[in-house]
């Protein structure tokens, strides 16, 4: 956005108008800390218990059956 001053003497100025995105203070609190919360916290340090929490066995039993149903 431009501003545009006229001076006494018809004189044309221009002044770039930047707007800067500042943060309110009270967006800058945190309420609930990041992280996985629940059963995911314990599996967290094991790999094997995080990939049984994501990939259940319903989710292999319904692979071949979506799969051969186009074939």
């Amino acid at each position: 956005m431009t501003v545009v001053f006229i001076g006494k003497d018809k004189t044309k100025w221009g002044k770039v108008k930047t707007f800067i995105h500042v943060q309110c203070r009270w967006q800058n609190i945190l309420t609930k800390l990041p992280g996985v919360i629940g059963r995911a916290r314990k599996a967290a340090t094991r790999p094997f218990e995080a990939w049984n929490y994501l990939i259940t066995d319903g989710i292999f039993d319904n692979i071949p059956e979506h799969t051969n149903q186009f074939f």
